[in-house]
């Protein structure tokens, strides 16, 4: 869409007054292209966990997930989702909601050390933080298929 731009007056290099023509201004499209992508990216080998620390194992997980349904079993478990847990939910589910979470927001307040960041630049990941109110997508599933997820 072109912008119309009224005739404006300006100095010319000569010291006297002269009139701009009209220019539409439009914008140029933009496309994300292999080339632009390979200009940016940057591999960094995996270092593996922090020291002192180590990655959960499947079963420290399932672990988990039987402790956690065991204080809590609802016929319907909703899931507050945000990032690719809106569009590439890992479970089964039988629908998805708009929900507001209190006394939770948004933030960029997750340290990456891993596969987007690395110890000297960590990078940061938008998670739930505490304090104010957010509006999200809530996932939800059945309990049959909870119990099912946390089997594989």
């Amino acid at each position: 869409m072109a912008i119309d731009v009224p005739s404006i007056y300006l100095r010319s290099s000569l010291g006297t007054l002269g009139k701009m023509s009209r220019k539409p201004i439009t914008r140029k499209s933009m496309a994300l292209t292999a080339e632009l992508i390979a200009r940016v990216e940057r591999i960094e080998p995996d270092p593996g966990p922090e020291p002192g620390t180590s990655e959960h194992t499947d079963a420290e997980f399932d672990d988990l997930v039987e402790r956690l349904l065991s204080e809590y079993r609802p016929e319907t478990l909703w899931v507050f989702a945000y990032g690719s847990l809106i569009w590439n939910p890992e479970f089964t589910h039988i629908e998805q909601r708009p929900a507001r979470a209190p006394g939770w927001h948004r933030s960029f307040c997750l340290k990456l050390t891993r596969w987007r960041g690395t110890r000297e630049l960590p990078a940061l990941m938008l998670v739930f933080d505490r304090g104010g109110s957010c509006n999200v997508s809530s996932t939800g599933c059945q309990r049959k298929t909870i119990s099912d997820s946390s089997a594989s």
